[in-house]
């Protein structure tokens, strides 16, 4: 077994020595009766009947300055118990110490007045130790010990106090929620655990309130979980009045909190009221400790505000969503005023737990752009900032504020993800904007559309978000183009039609409007600069049938010799270099034979045509197997 401690210096007692002479004569009470003065021959006592004997005084020239009386006694039951010691004078100090089976010290006590009582606190069955010392000067002195315990079977309910020995989790005190127990800390080393029994999601807060100290006293309380990692620790200093906690989400399960000493300073016997109380997760909803990593996620519900907290440095919030259908998204956080330079990282991963963009946010309203993504589960985590010096310890607010593709204004009103390729691109409706964003700069986004129209006049239409504190407004950090689809290979050409970069300065840009035929056409946004990745673009495609009647170049409703007339004067002005002068719906009913230009055949035929029915023949354009190819 482990010898008694004393906690006096040899200072002290030397120096008690060396003026021994000076000292007046003292002479033990009584004889010291009991020959119990270690451990094995540690005499027991019962509850409730006083035992009386005399500690000697100190011996000088032995090997143990003070004479010790042991005491040993058994509860067989969880008690409620605590010693009574009597001094024989007024002005003699004794001194209790407590021990446990294995010899080590639960506590120590000095009187300041004849009668001593130790705490009365609760303690699990087993055998227990004290030791009575004699603390006044050189003199013997008279004694009497009482035990007083009552087990918890005689009381009417369990006392709201610890349960002593529970310094490891195993041996915790129950602490049920919303109910306050008093412990105390006996010695330096002494550790209290208590269990908590969460039912349901939910949160806690933990509060304490105790004996004021002063300013170099302190516990530490630390919650942890099932498996005893730490989910927070509070220093909380002895002066102060209380404390009460950050509110901190847990999920269903079992936790503990561990009380231990912050500081050095010995104030063994200072009571203490810990509580723990307890809000099922509704409104407001909160984050569900332990969400550390990608694999213990909480699960986030859409359009619900879920309250959370980073607990420490190092510590990180992560959380799923699921997508029933293809939906706009975007997260939104705020959180209290803070210092400036606190801030947090929040990064957004794919139903693989690929990590697609992260935002380091500052202020106190903070919302990402909007995503379209497919169904699935995605992932988002809240962390401090990356290189860790910022950590806030104010609670936040996060939201997934979601809209289903079947509430959309439009059925492609937003890209869907993932969209990175021809085989993948994303359907887009002629005059309906669509909401999306390049989320790195290896992000591209494709669309596809479907012109059912024999020909068409199509614009695109591209709008984007403007950054704030934009300082440069001439690059260009959007690249869009437009592809055919082969009809052979039913894949786009390799070749656009049209590219456009989009200045970052021009919020709204029109693209050249393009006679086109019907068929599947293809967009391409990509190209981003990376201080422009993650902006908001809305991009729309305007198509405007053209009706033409073939051989009609004036557009009067017939074919005549003045179509014909119009037809070879626009070949003879593109032979001459010139600029073609038919558009649109005239160029269409003057290019005869479909294949993109307008030349002397071209006007031959209108004649032709006009010449037939001019004779009341027959006349089918069918006849000059007209093939149409048109290119701008």
């Amino acid at each position: 077994m482990k010898s008694i401690r004393y906690h006096r210096a040899a200072a002290v007692l030397t120096a008690a020595a060396l003026s021994l002479s000076a000292l007046p004569a003292f002479h033990a009470a009584a004889e010291d009766t009991l020959e119990n003065h270690t451990f094995a021959t540690a005499a027991e006592i019962s509850a409730g009947t006083a035992v009386s004997d005399s500690v000697g005084e100190i011996t000088l020239g032995t090997d143990n300055f003070l004479s010790v009386d042991y005491y040993k006694f058994q509860v067989t039951e969880d008690s409620l118990w605590n010693l009574t010691l009597a001094a024989g004078n007024s002005g003699d100090r004794l001194e209790i110490q407590l021990f446990n089976e294995d010899g080590e010290s639960l506590g120590i006590f000095r009187n300041s007045t004849p009668i001593l009582n130790t705490p009365e606190s609760g303690w699990g069955k087993g055998i227990y130790y004290c030791a009575i010392s004699n603390t006044s000067a050189f003199a013997a002195a008279d004694y009497s010990l009482t035990l007083n315990l009552t087990p918890y079977t005689q009381l009417e309910e369990v006392p709201a106090t610890e349960l002593e020995d529970n310094n490891t989790a195993d041996t915790a005190t129950p602490l049920p929620l919303g109910q306050a127990y008093t412990g105390r800390l006996y010695n330096e080393s002494d550790i209290d655990y208590y269990r908590l029994t969460v039912s349901e999601a939910g949160a806690v807060t933990l509060g304490m309130t105790f004996e004021k100290g002063n300013n170099y006293e302190s516990w530490d309380l630390t919650l942890l979980d099932e498996a005893q990692n730490a989910i927070q620790t509070w220093t909380i200093p002895s002066s102060e009045d209380g404390f009460t906690a950050q509110t901190i989400g847990l999920r269903t399960g079992t936790y503990f909190c561990r009380l231990t000493r912050g500081s050095t300073i010995d104030y063994s016997g200072n009571v203490y009221q810990l509580r723990a109380d307890f809000q099922a997760s509704g409104d407001p909803v909160y984050e569900a400790e332990p969400n550390n990593t990608l694999e213990t996620p909480n699960e986030i519900a859409l359009n619900t505000s879920c309250t959370g907290l980073l607990h420490s440095s190092g510590d990180a919030d992560c959380y799923q969503f699921t997508l029933e259908e293809a939906s706009a998204f975007s997260l939104h956080f705020t959180h209290e005023a803070d210092d400036a330079d606190k801030r947090w990282d929040i990064t957004l991963y794919d139903t693989e737990k690929n990590q697609i963009t992260t935002w380091k946010v500052t202020g106190t309203t903070f919302e990402t752009p909007v995503f379209g993504y497919a169904a699935g589960t995605y992932y988002c985590a809240v962390s401090e900032n990356d290189i860790g010096m910022y950590h806030s310890d104010k609670p936040y607010i996060l939201t997934v504020q979601a809209e289903r593709q079947s509430n959309w204004s439009a059925p492609t009103a937003y890209e869907i993800e993932s969209n990175g390729s021809f085989d993948t691109a994303s359907p887009i409706a002629v005059g309906t904007a669509c909401t999306a964003l390049l989320e790195n700069t290896d992000d591209a986004d494709y669309y596809c559309t479907d012109l059912t129209d024999t020909y068409s006049k199509l614009t695109m239409h591209f709008q984007h978000d403007i950054p704030d504190n934009l300082t440069n407004t001439t690059q260009k950090p959007w690249r869009v183009s437009l592809y055919r689809c082969d009809k052979e290979t039913g894949s786009a050409e390799s070749t656009p039609v049209q590219t456009v970069s989009i200045l970052i300065g021009d919020a709204s840009t029109d693209t050249a409007a393009l006679l086109v035929p019907a068929g599947i056409y293809y967009v391409k946004v990509d190209r981003p600069l990376l201080d422009y990745c993650g902006l908001n673009y809305r991009l729309t495609l305007e198509a405007e049938a053209v009706p033409y009647l073939k051989g009609d170049v004036n557009e009067d409703g017939t074919v005549d010799i003045n179509d014909a007339f119009l037809a070879l004067s626009a070949y003879s002005a593109i032979s001459a270099g010139k600029e073609m002068p038919l558009k649109d719906a005239a160029f269409l009913a003057a290019d005869t034979d479909e294949d993109g230009e307008v030349t002397l055949d071209d006007a031959f035929r209108i004649l032709s045509y006009y010449s037939l029915s001019a004779a009341g023949r027959e006349a089918d354009w069918k006849r000059y197997n007209a093939i149409f190819f048109v290119f701008q």
